[in-house]
């Protein structure tokens, strides 16, 4: 609560799905990605994270909401069948020998 998810990232994690948080983040737009994270024992999960501005009453930005879930890894396969998990993803998870 009220940390930083970077230190969920790893060597499979994906750069490009990071970036576009970071993006999203700068423009403060809602922002949704399917992330490869780790565990504090170096295990590997699949973790869907939303992040979204809080504005007040003048549209201005006045902090952020983070949001993640874990994502089974059937969930993985269907996104990745359906090609709704962007390849750059799954390209660093096998490089990682996350699964």
């Amino acid at each position: 609560l009220g940390r930083n998810c970077r230190f969920l990232q790893g060597p499979g994690t994906d750069p490009a799905a990071v970036d576009l948080v970071r993006k999203g983040i700068d423009e403060g737009r809602d922002t949704s990605v399917c992330l490869l994270n780790y565990k504090a024992d170096g295990t590997t999960f699949w973790n869907q994270f939303f992040v979204a501005a809080l504005r007040d009453e003048n549209q201005k930005i006045v902090n952020y909401v983070g949001v993640q879930c874990e994502v089974s890894r059937a969930a993985v396969d269907k996104m990745i069948e359906d090609g709704t998990l962007p390849a750059s993803a799954v390209t660093n998870a096998d490089a990682a020998k996350a699964y």
